[in-house]
């Protein structure tokens, strides 16, 4: 089990909701999800945005995150894990990784 999946089953579903509102597919920024997701995956082809773009814009992160690698889910949702990780980056949580 990830980091993520055992900080997710203690969250307030107030922070959950928040995630979403935040983090979710938005149609307007996909100029600068593109922009971000190259920059972060240089070895990445056009064709593995489009995979990527397809993934974020049809799946569950609440889903995804009991099931996916920590490596995974920030690949796959790296705006949520990013909200997870500075809402409880002085906890200590991601020590283990």
């Amino acid at each position: 089990m990830s980091v993520f999946c055992k900080i997710y089953q203690n969250m307030s579903q107030n922070l959950i909701n928040r995630i979403s509102k935040n983090c979710n597919y938005k149609h307007y920024h996909w100029p600068l999800y593109k922009r971000a997701f190259l920059t972060d995956n240089p070895q990445s082809t056009v064709e593995d945005w489009y995979v990527w773009k397809e993934r974020f814009q049809t799946h569950n992160w609440e889903i995804d995150i009991w099931t996916m690698t920590m490596d995974d889910f920030e690949y796959h949702w790296p705006y949520h894990s990013a909200f997870i990780r500075n809402s409880f980056e002085g906890a200590n949580l991601f020590e283990e990784e």
